[in-house]
């Protein structure tokens, strides 16, 4: 399919219902990446379904949209850490991992007595 018919059909769409605001066919890619990143998608798995040649550029165009959700990272980390001091009162070895220091790697883990 011609993607000029898409947009030429959306355009007619859009003449059809006046009260609605026109918004330009490629404004709802746009739409699509804006809604994806607020709702927690990663960002490369939204740079994926742009085509986007790498992240940085998605990065650039969107970076608008993430300085608002650092308070909800926050949120969601402080409930990460509720939710790990409530295991670590049940059981007295809980595996956690350890990502810095210590002579660890990346992914690899210690227990904590």
């Amino acid at each position: 399919m011609n993607p000029e018919s898409i947009a030429q059909l959306f355009h007619r769409i859009q003449r059809g219902l006046p009260d609605l605001t026109r918004i330009r066919f490629h404004d709802l890619r746009h739409t699509h990446a804006s809604l994806l990143i607020m709702d927690g998608v990663p960002v490369k798995v939204v740079s994926e379904r742009l085509g986007h040649a790498n992240v940085a550029f998605t990065m650039h165009i969107y970076q608008h949209l993430l300085p608002g959700m650092s308070a909800a990272a926050a949120r969601q980390f402080a409930a990460l850490l509720r939710r790990m001091s409530r295991s670590l009162l049940k059981s007295p070895r809980v595996v956690v991992p350890v990502f810095m220091r210590r002579g660890l790697r990346w992914g690899q883990s210690r227990v904590v007595v």
